[in-house]
């Protein structure tokens, strides 16, 4: 109800269409959004993307190079050992 009237009271069209953007998220994301709030005891943080950012991309991206699909498991693999004190 609350997109809907937001949406008719949109003075501009790039307005409406940003509702209505925000309304399909929404309907189409609404099994998680529903789940959030079911089984908060099941909300794990989780980190990866801040590792990935840092333990692989200083050495993968930020001084780029060639690397072959064998090249790169390795360099990962070997990365997220030392990251992990191995």
């Amino acid at each position: 109800k609350v997109l809907k009237g937001a949406a008719r009271k949109a003075e501009t069209p790039g307005r409406r269409k940003a509702v209505r953007d925000c309304r399909r998220y929404i309907d189409q994301n609404w099994e998680g959004i529903m789940a959030y709030w079911l089984y908060p005891e099941a909300q794990l943080g989780v980190s990866a993307e801040g590792h990935v950012s840092h333990i692989l991309a200083a050495r993968l991206s930020s001084r780029p190079m060639a690397w072959s699909a064998r090249g790169v498991d390795r360099m990962a693999r070997l990365r997220v050992a030392k990251a992990n004190g191995v």
